[in-house]
């Protein structure tokens, strides 16, 4: 059985203040509309509200929140953040959705296909060897 990472919701969380300048949770709050509570429960129950927190932090380089794996753009001030500022990563973004999407319709279609060639399998008459 594989290991649940308990610590998620924290990290996440660490990366998005340091993202928008802040070392808070009290801070946090502010700009997300919680109360700090409910930052606590997230991190005691390691679960997140993505769809709060993104539309609260536009402008926020969601692959390095997500993952971690790329830089945060702190040259940008929390208040440019929060209302929509100029998005450096927009444009990538939309082309990465678009690939991802052209990705999927691609492999539902893969999936389709060996759907249909194995209901036809199942469905051929069995021609065995009789010796």
């Amino acid at each position: 059985m594989q290991e649940k990472n308990t610590q998620y919701a924290n990290y996440f969380l660490t990366r998005l203040k340091s993202a928008l300048n802040i070392t808070s949770d009290v801070d946090l709050s502010k700009i997300l509309g919680v109360r700090t509570s409910t930052i606590s429960t997230w991190k005691a129950r390691n679960s997140l509200d993505y769809d709060l927190i993104f539309a609260n932090c536009k402008g926020v380089d969601l692959n390095w929140l997500i993952t971690g794996e790329s830089l945060p753009n702190n040259s940008q001030n929390a208040n440019s953040i929060i209302t929509g500022g100029p998005c450096r990563n927009c444009e990538l973004r939309d082309k990465m959705i678009s690939q991802q999407e052209k990705i999927i319709t691609m492999l539902e279609e893969k999936i389709e296909n060996l759907q249909s060639n194995n209901n036809q399998a199942a469905q051929a008459p069995d021609f065995k060897q009789t010796a």
